[in-house]
This record gives structure tokens, C-alpha cells and sequence, in this order.
């Protein structure tokens, strides 16, 4: 019988994580990054690893368990789904696309059309390819410090470490922008609202001189730029550049990758600063991480004229289907986006606090249960991760041009309790940093 771990409220460390087990693993692996868990079973909030340390995943499996791992719900429909059919055309393609078409918001009349992938990278190159075919314009405007993805489409478009790109190359007509950083250089010691309009006239100088507007296909926006570290523009600036694209008659792509199915308290980030884009990226917690599952979505209007066809051996799978919809299910009949914002109340509050006791935490920003805690450096940042893991709250370092942040995104469906304990651990760690002890 498996073991029960959903409501359990603490840790539990028997081999201070990684552990032997765990580490021999790694090795044989070949992996010399940063330790992380490997799972013999997980459960809600928590993993329990090869070392039988129970662990509580504060990163939801890098924001794909929303609803916790494992959610019951979900594997029944997924077992359901498995005893009937697992590669087939199904029923559950027309009520996908009817779920989805009651929570996306986009712009425009009629019912939405899905395309599907089996990850967010594959879901940008179909929303590229979409934008494209749609508009018949190759330009797509994107910005800096984002990560998309890794196939061809989503590295062109993604700029979070040279690396990225470094011998591989990237597709044509890619034009970058730098993303509303408040906190950090160049524009940092600036007013806002000033950063905004210098980034707007940016573009609009471009769409005057090197970047004609009847060229461009699509803006590609990260409406939280994820690991760039968390970054969250201005509502005043999203609604600029959303009505900057309806000016120019170019679209509007949210990539809600990271940001989807309840991480930003409502259904989608987009949500949070009044817009409806054209087109939406989907992927990570889509299929509530019991499968892959990903996608783009736009209205069928939109796509009429253009088309447009995209399809995959694996794309329109009936597990990921069944997946999602129970997902859907769980996060309405849960309540999770209340519990999501609630639960970002709780953290970023805490989290304030910290700011305002140890200086090596320097910075607190998110919308609700999407967090980024910047620490003073990036190898301090790590340390605290290391640190936290040991002692049961698996947590990383994120973040570009050398900035460290925490990445606080715990599954949505977390208590009170387990949030306190876990931020206990956390705290310890940062305690131990401000004193030098790690």
C-alpha cells in the first residue's frame, strides 16, 4: 500500500540530503551540478527521496505540481484514461478545448483553438509559428533575460545566458528588448514609471527606424519574467505594450508557462493586468505534472484565414488530455487560485521580514505564489538552497546577469503550517549566511 504523506507537516531526515543513495545516482549519472532529490515516491508537497528523507519540493517540480504531486484526483482520470485508450484520437480533444475556452482569457470573438506539444520549449515554436502564418510577417519582438525553452524556436527568442545560443544559432528576424527591471542596472535607480516609457519608445523608435511594424508578427511576453529571477513589471507598463501591439496590428503572445494554472492567484498572469493576447502559451502545470502536456491558444477567428496546422505524433495524447481536464477540475473545486493567492500572502509577508532582519536577503517580489527572494550574491543564494535542502526543503538559486534569488513556488495547495515549518528552514539557512556559517 502506498504511503501516506499528503497532510504530513514537517521533514523527516535520515541521511542529510543527498544522501548516499542519492549521490551514487548522480554519479553514475555524470552530474556535477547542485545535488537535487532523486524520488522513490511523492506525494502532495512532499518527495520522498532513495535515502527515505522526506522533503518538502518548495519549487513544485519548477512550477508543474500546482496541485500538489500526485494529486488523486488527477491519477484517477489518468488510470481511467489508460485502462480505455493511450495513443487515439479522442472525445477529450473537444472538451479540452471547451475547458480551456472558460478560463484562457484572448482576445477576440469565438471559440478557442488548441494546438498541442509535449513541452513549454515545443509549445513557444507553435506559438511562433502560429504568429507567423497568421500575420505572413516573420518579426518577432522578445526580451531580455527571458527563457523560453530550448528547441530552436524558443532559444531564438530566449536571451537568459549566452549559452543558450552559443553554437547552435537562432532563427531570423528575432529583435530584442530589455525586460522592466526595477531593482538592478542599467535602469534600477530609476523611477518606474520612467523605465516603462524608455523601454515603449525603445520599440516605438524601432518600429521608426530598423523594424518596420508591418514586418512584425508578435510580441512574445513573459508576464512575470520567470528565471530571469522573478521579475514583475508594472500593470502600467503590460497595458502600454498591449495597446502599443493594437496600434500596430501585431500580436500579443503571453507565454504563461511558468505563470499558468493558478501560480499567479488567477488562472493566468495575463489576468492580473487586465489584457486578453492573442495568443497563449500553455505547459508545465497543464497536465498537473503527471504527464508532459503543453500548448498554444488562440481564438479559431484568428486562425481561420491563415491555415494554420500544426501537428505531432504525440501531440493530441489522450493521458495528457484526461490530465489536464482533472487538473481543471481539481483547481476550481479546490479553490486553488484563492489558496494561491492567500498562501503568497503568507510568504511574501514572511519573506518581508527577513528582508528587513538579514541584509543578505535584499529584495522580496512576486504575485502570489510565484516568489523570487533575491539574496546579496549568487553563490550566497546557492549556499542557503544547499543548506535548506540539507535539511528538508528543496529549494534552488535562480536568476540572470549574476543576480541570486530564491525560487519560492510552493504547490498551491500547501497549509499554512507546512508553509511556516518550511520557511523556518529556509530562515535557518539565511540566519547561518548573515553570520558566515555556510
Amino acid at each position: 500500500m502506498a504511503e501516506k504523506l499528503w497532510d504530513r507537516e514537517k521533514p523527516v531526515i535520515n541521511d542529510p540530503p543527498p544522501g548516499k543513495k542519492v549521490k551514487q545516482v548522480l554519479r553514475k549519472m555524470g552530474y556535477n551540478g547542485d545535488p537535487y532529490p532523486i524520488a522513490k515516491y511523492a506525494e502532495g508537497v512532499w518527495i520522498k527521496d532513495l535515502d527515505d528523507n522526506i522533503l518538502y519540493d518548495f519549487i513544485s517540480g519548477r512550477c508543474t505540481v500546482n496541485a500538489g504531486h500526485r494529486h488523486p484526483k488527477i491519477i484517477k482520470a489518468l488510470k481511467a484514461q489508460a485502462d480505455k485508450v493511450t495513443h487515439c484520437g479522442v472525445e477529450d480533444l473537444y472538451n479540452l478545448e471547451k475547458r480551456l475556452d472558460a478560463v484562457v482569457p484572448l482576445r477576440g470573438a469565438g471559440n478557442l483553438r488548441a494546438t498541442y506539444a509535449l513541452s513549454g520549449s515545443a509549445a513557444n515554436d507553435v506559438a511562433i509559428k502560429m504568429a507567423r502564418k497568421v500575420t505572413g510577417r516573420m518579426g518577432i519582438i522578445c526580451f531580455a533575460g527571458a527563457y523560453h525553452g530550448t528547441t530552436y524556436g524558443a532559444l531564438s527568442v530566449s536571451s537568459y545566458l549566452p549559452s543558450m545560443v552559443k553554437g547552435f544559432g537562432r532563427l531570423n528576424d528575432i529583435f530584442y528588448f530589455p525586460y522592466p527591471d526595477y531593482v538592478h542596472p542599467p535602469f534600477g535607480n530609476m523611477d518606474g514609471v520612467e523605465i516603462d516609457d524608455i523601454i515603449i519608445g525603445l520599440i516605438e523608435q524601432a518600429f521608426e527606424t530598423y523594424m518596420p511594424p508591418e514586418e512584425v508578427a508578435a510580441v512574445l511576453f513573459e508576464p512575470v519574467a520567470g528565471d530571469a529571477s522573478w521579475l514583475v513589471p508594472s500593470k502600467s507598463f503590460v497595458n502600454k505594450l498591449d495597446k502599443l501591439t493594437k496600434k500596430n496590428d501585431v500580436l500579443f503572445i503571453s507565454e504563461e508557462v511558468q505563470t499558468g494554472f493558478g501560480r499567479t492567484g488567477e488562472w493566468f498572469c495575463s489576468e492580473n493586468y487586465g489584457i486578453e493576447p492573442d495568443i497563449v502559451v500553455l505547459g508545465k502545470a497543464m497536465a498537473g505534472g503527471a504527464v508532459a502536456m503543453a500548448g498554444a491558444v488562440a481564438k479559431q477567428s484568428l486562425l481561420d484565414k491563415s491555415g494554420f496546422d500544426h501537428k505531432h505524433t504525440m501531440g493530441q495524447q489522450p493521458l495528457g488530455l484526461a490530465a489536464t481536464l482533472a487538473n481543471i477540475d481539481v483547481i476550481e473545486s479546490e479553490k486553488l487560485l484563492e489558496r494561491s493567492r492567500d498562501n503568497g500572502d503568507l510568504l511574501m509577508r514572511r519573506l518581508k521580514e527577513m528582508q528587513e532582519e538579514y541584509e543578505c536577503v535584499v529584495d522580496s517580489r512576486g504575485i502570489a505564489s510565484l516568489i523570487g527572494a533575491e539574496i546579496s550574491s549568487k553563490d550566497l543564494a546557492r549556499k542557503i538552497s544547499i543548506d535548506s535542502y540539507r535539511n528538508g526543503v528543496y529549494i534552488i538559486e535562480m536568476g540572470y546577469r549574476g543576480i541570486g534569488a530564491l525560487r519560492v513556488a510552493p504547490p498551491l495547495v500547501s497549509t499554512e503550517t507546512q508553509l511556516e515549518n518550511a520557511l523556518a528552514i529556509i530562515e535557518d539557512a539565511v540566519k547561518k549566511a548573515e553570520k558566515g556559517d555556510l
